[in-house]
């Protein structure tokens, strides 16, 4: 099975530029001659008459992201592969390594924590966190350090409590997942037909939107990636630099982890003090970057957290008009902005292969 990559307006919709995971999930030229012909002689038969039948045969949304890298295209590419990549744990390949890793390491902690039938309480459910913030800590530090850097930083543990409750679902778990972690109505409905890497993303309305348009991407976890470069906290300028007016502003999360880096060959004698003197001083001292990060209540989970109006410019699909968490204001940013990619994520899957 292949899959079609022009949208509506005949482009290649974003994010589907990069290396591929597989044949199965690979973009395919969106059409071989003989259709080319086929859709050539439609046109012309339409044109001079609007009722052939010939216009009954087309394909309903076609051009949509959900008909091309829809939820059911997921299902139905991995149901193309019977065998294909599956090995002696009993998963398949997908179009998001992310999710591979993800899925493989939930099915040893829960054959580790016990049965999703086990009784969890207060004193059960701490002896379970650990066990998954160390399995969770373990596999980053050794597979992908430099994630290390970002997930220790903002102290990620809403993740811990959402993985928590899928291994081991129970009243008492769920009320420990953050809020903007629990499911929606869709991913309930479609569990397991989409890359449970989506189940990362702190924003109900978005997943909802990567789980109807962009499941069998093959780019789905440069999405993801650029979404986690998109987390923004709102504040005041004024809050933030001396002198300044009452202004809404937001800053990136990942600008303010790389600026705190390196603080170690800061002048020691330097006491940062926020409001800062002005904007740049945020980014270029890292006592000052940290001192902002906590200020902002970054290290706090994403319970702040909100999404930089930029990454709607690249997947406008993904927009919606009452999200209420799409920053508003003006962003300060440094001269020089990162953007996480899925290599910094990457593992190679030969890991799991012995």
């Amino acid at each position: 099975m292949e899959f079609a990559t022009v949208n509506e307006t005949g482009h290649q919709p974003p994010g589907t530029d990069s290396i591929v995971s597989n044949t199965l999930f690979q973009p395919m030229m969106p059409y071989s001659a003989a259709e080319f012909n086929f859709l050539g002689n439609l046109s012309r038969t339409e044109q001079l008459d609007p009722k052939t039948p010939l216009q009954m045969q087309q394909i309903p949304r076609i051009w949509n992201f959900d008909y091309q890298m829809g939820s059911q295209s997921y299902t139905d590419a991995l149901v193309a592969c019977p065998g294909g990549f599956t090995n002696r744990l009993g998963w398949v390949q997908s179009n998001s390594p992310f999710s591979d890793h993800i899925h493989i390491l939930k099915r040893l902690l829960s054959s580790k924590v016990g049965t999703a039938a086990r009784f969890v309480d207060a004193q059960s459910y701490r002896s379970i966190f650990q066990s998954v913030s160390t399995v969770w800590a373990l596999f980053n530090s050794i597979t992908r350090p430099d994630v290390m850097n970002w997930l220790s930083k903002t102290k990620f543990f809403h993740i811990i409590e959402l993985t928590i409750w899928q291994i081991l679902p129970c009243p008492y778990t769920f009320s420990r997942v953050q809020q903007q972690y629990r499911p929606t109505q869709l991913q309930v409905t479609l569990q397991g037909q989409y890359p449970c890497v989506i189940d990362w993303v702190p924003f109900p309305l978005i997943r909802d939107r990567l789980i109807q348009y962009h499941a069998a991407n093959p780019s789905i976890d440069q999405i993801f990636c650029d979404a986690v470069s998109a987390y923004v906290v709102e504040s005041h300028l004024s809050d933030l630099v001396i002198g300044c007016p009452p202004l809404k502003v937001y800053v990136r999360v990942t600008d303010l982890v790389i600026s705190m880096a390196g603080d170690e060959g800061e002048d020691p004698d330097i006491v940062p003090t926020i409001p800062a003197t002005n904007v740049q001083t945020l980014f270029t001292s890292p006592k000052h970057a940290r001192l902002a990060f906590e200020h902002l209540k970054m290290d706090c989970g994403s319970s702040y957290y909100k999404v930089d109006p930029v990454f709607f410019e690249k997947y406008p699909e993904l927009y919606t008009a009452s999200d209420e968490k799409i920053a508003k204001g003006i962003p300060l940013k440094p001269e020089f902005q990162t953007t996480i990619t899925h290599f910094m994520f990457h593992v190679s899957n030969s890991l799991y292969y012995g």
